[in-house]
């Protein structure tokens, strides 16, 4: 092998490990609710330099990103009807970074509209036994207590 040769292949192998030695971090984590129940679900979505991860979490709220190219991370959490969370996580090369989170239900309702249809409350629909309403019940007036009053004494 010419010199050439062997200094290429000596460059060649040392851009290689150069390449594989990237610094990458590790962001883990749970999602509970206001409550601490799990939330399943859960889109996360981590920015960090020039790079966007997407996840969701798993049956039990947790969530991984792997191979995480160090510096500072935005985590941001979205599930319908809960606010959305935004929370800044330093990673380090070989290090893991936990983030166990909470989300707040939202005081607005998000309403997607699939088809012509209209729209019915949850509570005026017909169940087996009674149908529930959320219109106000009739006024009934109340027996006199006066006549009852003179029968005791």
């Amino acid at each position: 092998m010419s010199r050439v040769a062997v200094q290429f292949a000596v460059l060649l192998s040392v851009m290689g490990s150069v390449a594989a030695a990237q610094p990458h971090g590790r962001v883990v984590g749970q999602v509970l609710d206001q409550t601490g129940a799990v939330l399943p679900g859960v889109t996360i979505d981590l920015i960090v330099n020039e790079a966007e991860l997407t996840t969701t979490t798993d049956d039990e709220g947790h969530y991984g990103f792997d191979a995480v190219p160090a510096g500072t991370a935005e985590l941001t959490f979205r599930l319908l009807n809960f606010s959305v969370l935004r929370r800044i996580v330093r990673v380090n090369a070989g290090d893991i970074v936990t983030s166990d989170n909470t989300l707040t239900l939202s005081l607005k309702a998000d309403v997607v509209v699939t088809r012509a249809a209209t729209f019915r409350n949850i509570v005026d629909v017909r169940t087996r036994r009674t149908i529930l309403s959320a219109s106000p019940l009739p006024r009934v007036t109340a027996p006199s207590l006066r006549r009852s009053w003179k029968s005791v004494r």
